[in-house]
């Protein structure tokens, strides 16, 4: 799969390679960063559950809401699925 090509955008080609590997050799900050986005996902999904929840009148609106904020959070991990790779 690859590191996205949005890590890449802007950059010169000679700076790829050393932004590459700085980006597989960033381990605590993204760690962290992962972490608390999962954290997120989970309260979310525990939103679902409560049965308060659906009593909203406005439940269509909460569910877009929330599913939007999932697929964002969804996003930003796929942004980091190559550290999964093996060397």
């Amino acid at each position: 799969m690859g590191i996205p090509s949005v890590w890449f955008k802007g950059l010169e080609d000679d700076k790829k390679k050393d932004f590459e590997a700085y980006l597989r050799n960033s381990t605590v900050l993204v760690d962290k960063l992962i972490e608390i986005i999962y954290d997120h996902i989970e309260t979310l999904d525990r939103k679902q559950t409560q049965e308060d929840f659906y009593k909203d009148p406005e439940l269509f609106a909460r569910l877009c809401y929330l599913n939007g904020q999932l697929s964002a959070f969804n996003k930003v991990i796929d942004l980091f699925h190559f550290r999964e790779e093996k060397n």
